[in-house]
């Protein structure tokens, strides 16, 4: 008969350890529920069962209540913290994802983990002895990095200790771990104490001394008998002790006759309910788990929303289809698009909803053998069209900004036309992103947020990476029930969006004054594109590449041999075995850092760092922008055209992607040369407008500080005006230092820059840094009392709001980890400046875009604070004055 190996893990030891490992992370599931330790432990799991494929596993976890030990002592663990609500909040659906997978768990009020481990070796050891053979185990492993199972293990018992590294613990790896054997390890810990548990050792007895104790007594009791024996203070201690020590050694021996609601034989793996599983992982987000299912085949649980399929061979379908949705006010529409960039994406099909359970798909740009009749894309359009446009019809879609490039770069829709569809339009990522950013917004999350449904995901459908079919090629039932889905998905979520919206009316004019109509203008800024002069491009790079070449001789001849440059692990080599620094940081894998910050600080030590440093800087350039930004020029338009995301950044603040223009680096000059590549087509020029120094003056407003108010109705330079208070000087004797020193405090604690943080940055002691904060608050009062105004508020209700009363939510604003509580924290005193400040240069597009008139002027970016425009050249002055005062 096969060997059968029984694994008792204790869960509950996992639980704490994956908190700790993984809580700033930011794992969260659809609904903000923290999930680290849900993954942690299932990761954890699946690594047992990859590794022990036959194997037998029961999951252990602590019951609620006090246990036993509180009645022997009533101080037993008294000095434990309160278990996080981190941890508190995920066990429960931990516990049932554990149960769903079919995987025995014990799990007994009053009682802690650690004595049900003990009570199941026992009843496996007697199975043993009674040769049971469907309940007797040859090989047992506890599995817990816990000392106190340590005492379970024997001939028959072993101990993972390491469950990553597979590190089994037998009788001398515990022995070798603790310098006594399992059988002593109660009296062990009886001797040192345990301060967390509140276990009373010996005074002053660390692990060597009790090591040498028992193994010169053989026992507790031993080394109690013989403490006459004992000199010095130490023995002294051992005496006094010895009244409380037979409690010790009570408390630290585990229990093993505990009576369980499931015996060891009702503990075994059942089949796993795979409907149950699917909800689950769709409810906490697992998105891997949700892939592993769909790797085995696991049966999607059965929609209950019906689809129709309109084809081209059934004209009559699609005249009824068309006035369904002329009788109605709302109705939800869903594109199948063959491609993610907007500039190319072609029309596959189309889905419409007007009821919650029923979708209608049309396919027209399906294609593979034994395609049906189809309509054609631009038919279906023209006769959409007016429902589209029309003011007095709602339509529902989820990215419309995406539906509208379509209609015009393919379409040939004019911008009119797709400007009023958008302004008739319900845009459901941009209502969940102000609803609370800090979520996510795509429409499986939402789905099983706001209607606990589990939608099926695009992957599922097409696969992905080298696999991946494209939509076209798949079977049109496939993709319409799909599609169908959606869209009456969709007109679900319209309704539950607009009733979370209208709970708040702040939220609800933000969505209806400044996120939905800005959707139309970026997609114009997207569509017109940015001129760009690739020979410039193709130039610097050759600068660059000069550039690098020589910073890679100087290099060498520093460290005395040539090496690649590129490579972490030869330049670690360098770093610290040949010329000898300092490890300042590890990785992950325990290895020596060659980071940017541990380069930065070694580069005070020596220029061999600072060279490296300058290396990457000019490399990463040519890789991001010199080298790649002319291959992503459009070959129709011969334009760059940027995405910028409206539902990204927690504040407000848009983002740009495909590639990102927003981050181009303005402080060297190779960086400015870049932008200067971007240029105009004749008769035009580009003209750039920017807020000066906006999220001060917005601080300025928030905390009503007379001094900082002051200073900008002066017309002070306000870095300067912060200088000559901190300092103490008058405003003309300020120098470029300290000037320099008042920007990076300015702006740090607009940040939430504390003072260790403004230390480093200005690179001063931890001592000077708190002196320059307290300055600095001293001067400015008005903001000090903002900042704590803001924390206290943010910490009660959850969020911050900007100047708009747009929210910016903190879900780890009262969480019990202090490094993430703390950028919580810093978060909520930026939030509404930086939110403040997004919301003012949206107000400004959206006010400014009526006034650029056809083939005069138009915007092209948004960088932060700064929009960029084409204009012709004979009109300067005309949109300058009224870009300026806009």
């Amino acid at each position: 008969m096969a060997e059968r190996t029984l694994i008792l893990v204790d869960a509950s030891g996992y639980v704490f350890r994956t908190h700790y490992a993984l809580v700033n992370q930011g794992l969260t599931s659809p609904d903000g529920q923290a999930t680290h330790i849900i993954m942690g432990v299932l990761n954890m799991l699946d690594r047992l069962q990859n590794q022990y494929a036959d194997a037998s596993i029961i999951m252990v976890f602590d019951g609620k209540g006090p246990g036993v030990r509180a009645e022997w002592a009533s101080d037993y663990k008294e000095n434990r913290p309160p278990t996080p609500q981190d941890i508190k909040s995920q066990i429960p659906p931990l516990q049932e994802i554990i149960r769903a997978r079919g995987t025995p768990l014990a799990v007994e009020e009053n009682t802690e983990a650690d004595d049900i481990i003990a009570t199941l070796v026992k009843q496996a050891k007697q199975a043993n002895e009674s040769n049971a053979s469907k309940q007797s185990y040859q090989k047992i492993i506890v599995a817990s990095g816990d000392k106190d199972l340590a005492q379970l293990v024997d001939e028959q018992v072993s101990m993972l200790y390491d469950d990553k590294n597979n590190i089994l613990w037998d009788i001398a790896g515990v022995t070798e771990k603790y310098g006594v054997p399992p059988r002593l390890i109660p009296d062990y810990l009886s001797l040192i104490g345990d301060k967390v548990d509140n276990i009373h050792g010996v005074d002053k007895v660390g692990p060597k001394t009790a090591t040498a104790w028992l193994n010169e007594y053989d026992s507790l009791q031993g080394v109690m008998d013989n403490s006459d024996k004992i000199g010095g203070k130490v023995g002294e201690n051992l005496r006094a002790a010895l009244s409380y020590l037979p409690l010790s050694l009570k408390m630290n021996t585990l229990i093993s006759d505990i009576p369980l609601s499931a015996s060891l034989a009702e503990l075994e793996q059942k089949e796993p309910d795979t409907n149950k599983l699917m909800k689950l992982y769709t409810k906490f987000g697992l998105k891997r788990f949700i892939k592993d299912m769909q790797d085995i085949d696991v049966p999607r649980p059965a929609t209950t929303i019906s689809s129709k399929v309109i084809g081209g061979d059934n004209p009559e379908e699609w005249s009824k289809m068309l006035q369904l949705l002329q009788g109605q006010e709302t109705f939800a529409l869903s594109l199948i698009l063959s491609d993610s960039d907007f500039m190319v994406a072609e029309l596959v099909g189309i889905a419409f909803a007007v009821q919650d359970d029923a979708g209608f798909y049309v396919p027209c740009g399906h294609d593979y053998a034994g395609t049906t009749d189809q309509l054609k894309a631009d038919d279906i359009l023209q006769d959409l069209l007016p429902l589209l446009t029309a003011a007095d019809k709602r339509k529902v879609g989820h990215n419309t900004k995406m539906i509208a490039h379509l209609l015009a770069n393919k379409y040939q829709v004019s911008d009119k036309d797709c400007d009023a569809m958008l302004d008739s339009s319900d845009d459901l990522m941009i209502m969940s992103y102000v609803n609370n950013s800090a979520e996510k917004h795509d429409l499986v999350s939402l789905s099983a947020k706001y209607l606990k449904q589990d939608k099926q995901d695009l992957v599922d459908l097409t696969g992905k990476g080298r696999s991946r079919i494209p939509l076209n090629l798949l079977d049109i039932d496939k993709v319409g029930a799909y599609a169908a889905e959606e869209a009456a998905l969709c007109f679900q979520l319209q309704r539950e969006l607009s009733s979370q919206l209208q709970k708040e009316n702040t939220l609800q004019q933000v969505y209806e004054k400044i996120d939905l109509p800005l959707v139309k203008l970026l997609r114009q800024a997207e569509r017109q594109g940015a001129l760009l002069d690739t020979k410039i491009l193709a130039n610097q790079s050759k600068g660059i590449e000069a550039e690098m070449l020589k910073l890679q001789q100087k290099a060498f001849k520093l460290a005395g041999t040539e090496f690649n440059i590129n490579s972490p692990s030869q330049l670690k080599e360098i770093l610290y075995n040949k010329m000898g620094f300092s490890t300042k940081a590890k990785t992950s894998g325990g290895q020596a850092s060659t980071a940017e910050h541990v380069l930065v600080e070694l580069a005070k030590e020596h220029e061999f760092p600072g060279l490296i440093l300058e290396y990457r800087s000019v490399s990463k350039l040519k890789n991001t922008y010199t080298d790649a930004l002319p291959l992503l020029v459009n070959p129709d338009t011969k334009r760059l055209h940027t995405s910028f995301n409206q539902a990204v950044a927690s504040t407000g603040r848009l983002s740009s992607v495909n590639p990102n223009l927003q981050n181009i680096p303005m402080r060297t000059e190779a960086g400015r040369n870049v932008r200067a590549a971007f240029t105009a087509p004749a008769g035009m020029v580009i003209a750039a407008a920017d807020y000066s120094q906006v999220e001060l003056r917005i601080m300025a407003q928030l905390s009503g500080d007379a001094a900082l108010v002051e200073a900008f109705e002066a017309g002070q330079d306000v870095h300067a005006a912060t200088a000559a208070e901190i300092f103490d000087i008058p405003l003309d004797k300020v120098d470029r230092d300290q000037r320099r020193r008042a920007k990076i405090i300015n702006f740090g604690l607009i940040y939430g820059m504390g003072p260790f943080g403004l230390a480093k940055q200005l690179g001063i002691s931890n001592k000077e840094g708190q002196d320059f904060v307290a300055l600095y608050f001293l001067r400015y009062p008005g903001v000090l009392q903002y900042m704590e105004d803001v924390r206290a508020t943010a910490t009660k209700q959850g969020w911050a709001a900007t100047l708009s009363g747009r929210r910016v939510y903190l879900p780890q604003i009262n969480s019990d980890n202090f490094i993430a509580k703390q950028a919580a924290v810093r978060a909520a005193i930026n939030a509404p400046v930086q939110g403040s400040a997004a919301d003012l240069i949206k107000l400004a597009m959206i006010k400014l875009q009526p006034q650029l008139k056809q083939g005069e002027a138009h915007m092209i970016l948004q960088v932060h604070d700064e929009l960029v425009f084409e204009i012709r050249e004979d009109l300067v002055d005309k949109y300058k004055k009224i870009i300026k005062q806009t």
